[in-house]
C-alpha cells in the first residue's frame, strides 16, 4: 500500500529496507574497514584477507551482531586481530 512505510515497489511488490541485513551493513562498513586496517600498515593481500576474514565472522555472527551496541567497533577488532603478528 503505497505510503505505508513498508518500501512497496511501482509494481506492488515488497521490498526489504535498504538498511535491513547484512548486504546493508557490508556496504556501510566495508570501506571504512579498508581504511583502519591501511591506517594499521595492512597492504596488498594482507589487507583483503583482513577485510574478508572480519566479514565473513560478521556473516557468520550476524544474528548477534545485528543487535550489538557498537558493530563497527566489533567489526574492526575482529579485522585488527586478523592482521598477521609483526616481528620486530
Amino acid at each position: 500500500m503505497p505510503g505505508d512505510g513498508r518500501g512497496s515497489s511501482p509494481a506492488g511488490e515488497q521490498q526489504p529496507p535498504a538498511t535491513c541485513g547484512f548486504e546493508a551493513f557490508f556496504r556501510r562498513y566495508d570501506s571504512s574497514l579498508r581504511r583502519y586496517l591501511y591506517a594499521r600498515g595492512a597492504r596488498g593481500d594482507v589487507l583483503e584477507d583482513a577485510a574478508q576474514e572480519a566479514m565473513l565472522q560478521a556473516l557468520q555472527y550476524w544474528k548477534c551482531l545485528q543487535d550489538h551496541p557498537r558493530p563497527a567497533a566489533w567489526l574492526f577488532t575482529v579485522g585488527q586481530a586478523a592482521l598477521p603478528r609483526r616481528t620486530e
